[in-house]
């Protein structure tokens, strides 16, 4: 009875220092590329390299009410806006010396200050 109850204790013990299969370990959550989210890496196309935005870009502030910001990478003659509501990033192609675009998203350079435009509409500066 003695060798039944210690078995039954060393089981329990076991089986609480298991981790349940559907929990995440922090740090464990690199995407497809390799960026590990939640150490501020994301992804950037241009520099085909994960990158913190926050280190290696420019950070624009919402022009209206809004609790984030988004950020413009200019790489040679190509700029990579991220944004919050962008899956990853859009990559602008360059319209002249001061002005990048593509489709909806436009990113002006006016007066050394840069202006993140969607549908014609400025939405971020810095």
């Amino acid at each position: 009875m003695k060798k039944l109850g210690i078995l039954i204790g060393v089981l329990c013990i076991l089986c609480s220092c298991s981790r349940p299969a559907n929990q995440t370990l922090v740090g464990n959550d690199s995407d497809k590329h390799g960026c590990k989210g939640s150490a501020g890496y994301q992804w950037s196309q241009l520099k085909n390299d994960c990158i913190r935005t926050f280190e290696d870009g420019v950070q624009l502030s919402p022009v209206s009410v809004s609790t984030s910001a988004a950020y413009v990478l200019k790489v040679k003659d190509k700029v990579e806006v991220f944004e919050a509501s962008v899956p990853g990033s859009v990559v602008l192609i360059k319209q002249n010396d001061k002005s990048w675009k593509n489709g909806v998203w436009e990113v002006d350079n006016v007066n050394g200050k840069y202006l993140l435009k969607k549908n014609g509409k400025v939405i971020y500066q810095n």
